[in-house]
């Protein structure tokens, strides 16, 4: 199935990313928190801990990866979008 599009969006906790097929269909769905020891998003550090990403960076994380599955799946930079409701799936 060819991918159409690409959604990210960005929370304090964790980022995610969506690749869409022109159907709607998600084919495939990447999830990462604000650990940076680890990616998991139940390794998730509380907002206020020190150690946690912070949003500024967890939305460029998410753009970045977004780009990245872009690439993989052929999507047009132009058909990349930003929507934080998502993180919240």
């Amino acid at each position: 199935m060819q991918a159409a599009h690409v959604v990210w969006g960005a929370a304090a906790t964790h980022y995610r990313v969506h690749v869409f097929a022109a159907n709607g269909t998600v084919l495939s769905d990447y999830v990462s928190g604000n650990n940076p020891q680890s990616s998991a998003l139940e390794d998730s550090l509380p907002v206020s801990s020190p150690g946690a990403v912070p949003l500024h960076t967890m939305r460029k994380y998410a753009h970045r990866t977004a780009a990245e599955l872009a690439e993989q799946y052929k999507v047009p930079a132009q058909m990349i979008e930003q929507n934080d409701e998502i993180v919240e799936e």
